[in-house]
């Protein structure tokens, strides 16, 4: 796989990931969806709640197995020694958004799930004048499409300590056919939680411009 920001490439190890996969599968199939559909509910979020609860339980597992504050010297070491392999970084304490949503699309795959990785770009704000080079997974669900950002979740509390995550999952319409041409291009997204609006889609590093709107 292709790490954009450092332009080298990482060895997608299944056998040294595979054990934490399968731990937060197990987290996946303990979360009641009752309860679950019934807190989703109560808060009008409009989505599924056995998407939830798979979104759920990786970014919450992850953060608490392996924590938000990746090592970033260490993970730049690894890239300048060669190919690292995934499990080394992840074990390292050492992810950002291409290994920690390649380990999340592994497990989205394990799940079942209708999902993807996706190299491109995000805006966070439509009047930022460049895009932020990052990787994410958008998915298909009952119908509905979704971005999934694993390296980008809502806390909930401003206490790492106390703090439940709550996955980004952004709505979005068309996503692959709108970006799939030979040009830049940041499609329109909104959280399921609170219409937030983030673009993702892709780009060449140039400054945006109102004709790379879709």
């Amino acid at each position: 796989m292709f790490s954009e920001d450092l332009e080298t490439m990482l060895l997608i190890d299944w056998d040294g990931v595979s054990q934490m996969v399968n731990e937060i599968m197990d987290v996946n199939h303990t979360l009641d969806r009752p309860r679950v559909k019934s807190w989703l509910e109560s808060d009008n979020f409009d989505i599924n709640e056995d998407l939830f609860a798979t979104l759920y339980s990786f970014v919450n597992f992850y953060a608490q197995k392996i924590g938000t504050k990746p090592d970033i010297e260490a993970r730049r070491g690894m890239y300048r020694a060669g190919v690292p392999r995934l499990s080394d970084i992840i074990g390292l304490k050492a992810a950002q958004c291409v290994e920690i949503s390649a380990l999340a699309q592994l497990y989205l795959q394990e799940a079942g799930m209708d999902s993807s990785l996706f190299t491109g770009e995000v805006l966070w704000k439509k009047k930022h004048e460049f895009g932020e080079m990052h990787t994410f997974i958008p998915l298909k669900f009952e119908g509905k499409e979704y971005i999934f950002d694993p390296a980008n979740s809502h806390r909930t509390s401003i206490s790492d300590e106390s703090a439940m995550l709550l996955p980004r999952i952004q709505v979005v319409q068309n996503f692959r056919e709108r970006v799939g041409r030979d040009r830049k291009t940041y499609v329109d997204t909104r959280s399921v939680f609170n219409s937030e609006p983030v673009w993702y889609g892709v780009g060449d590093q140039s400054n945006v411009t109102p004709d790379d709107f879709v």
